[in-house]
């Protein structure tokens, strides 16, 4: 997969996540295109590409491109589009699929299946980062949240060229682990998502925020406990994941005392020097199309399939659907 002793990466997708890992990666010496559109690409292919992290800022030499097709020889492209634009960049890509790793990073619940319908899973790695970033202005990227990323083959399973990506990335300081259950992992990241980037929606509130307010934090656990019925419900097993919520925890503590443990959480966090502002409350802010059917909408669509009541999920789904409204045509969000 490593050609002259340099990793080929693509990003398809520079937006604020996008950015920051491939600025990282380049600055670990690894050969990075990123593939921007409008003012981000223009402010790239001018001045470069700037990350700043708790550490300070740096400028990692990166390759800018419009559009997937200038780009011939890579070893390996991270999906980082929004959910509605992978189809076609992975229309604009068909060119790399047969000698390039594809993996996605986003949110969406069924982003791997539309890898595999385009690429196969022979060429996939499945992906998971609850890694936080946004843009402070074209051409900038901020690293908010350094969580962990997780590598692991579909459905289930690690190879050898999923530990040298591994490497690649924790070289590059993204923390990175192989796991065998990669799948259960993305599922229990989706329902994250989904308690935090609902709430934050409506409530235009950041996470500690969120969380530092009891009544929001009990909405929040509701939320996590609807998802995580729907994961019993396909076969998954709860546990406690690290460096994730812990699922099994809780579904089985009582309120007070999650409460309680969030709100110490929510003090650590408001330390950070960057704030943490979740993807869709950043595109509320921006009047962008939510990426609402492709998360909180998959697991409903889940549940109504096993037959399992959702309704705090249902809920704020509906009230997510009707913020989009107030501000984008309501035919916007499928465009």
């Amino acid at each position: 997969m490593v050609l002259d002793g340099v990793m080929r990466f693509i990003i398809l997708g520079a937006g604020s996540l996008g950015c920051v890992f491939g600025g990282m990666l380049a600055e670990a010496d690894n050969h990075v295109t990123l593939v921007a559109r409008g003012e981000n690409y223009d402010a790239i292919r001018r001045r470069g590409l700037t990350v700043r992290t708790i550490e300070g800022s740096i400028y990692p030499k990166v390759e800018v491109a419009s559009d997937p097709s200038d780009v011939q020889q890579v070893d390996v492209a991270f999906v980082m589009v929004k959910a509605r634009d992978t189809e076609q960049i992975l229309k604009d890509s068909k060119h790399l699929i047969d000698h390039t790793i594809f993996v996605s990073f986003q949110n969406s619940g069924d982003k791997d299946d539309v890898l595999v319908k385009y690429v196969g899973v022979a060429n996939i790695i499945g992906g998971v980062t609850i890694n936080g970033a946004t843009l402070a202005q074209p051409g900038i990227a901020e690293w908010t949240a350094v969580g962990r990323t997780w590598l692991g083959k579909l459905p289930r399973g690690s190879s050898e060229r999923i530990r040298e990506l591994t490497q690649v990335l924790n070289e590059a300081k993204i923390p990175t682990e192989v796991v065998d259950n990669v799948s259960t992992i993305k599922w229990a990241k989706l329902v994250q998502f989904c308690a935090f980037a609902g709430v934050s929606a409506l409530t235009r509130l950041r996470l500690h925020q969120i969380l530092r307010d009891p009544k929001l934090t009990v909405l929040f656990i509701r939320l996590v406990r609807d998802g995580a019925k729907v994961m019993r419900a396909t076969g998954i097993e709860l546990d406690n994941y690290e460096g994730l919520i812990p699922l099994k925890k809780v579904v089985e503590e009582p309120d007070y005392i999650l409460v309680r443990e969030y709100a110490k959480r929510a003090n650590e966090m408001a330390k950070r020097p960057l704030g943490v502002t979740i993807s869709m409350l950043q595109d509320v802010l921006r009047g962008r199309p939510l990426e609402v059917e492709e998360t909180l909408g998959y697991i409903i669509r889940k549940a109504q399939e096993l037959s399992v009541e959702v309704p705090t999920l249902q809920t704020v789904y509906e009230l997510v659907l009707g913020l989009q409204s107030s501000y984008l045509p309501i035919d916007s969000s499928n465009s």
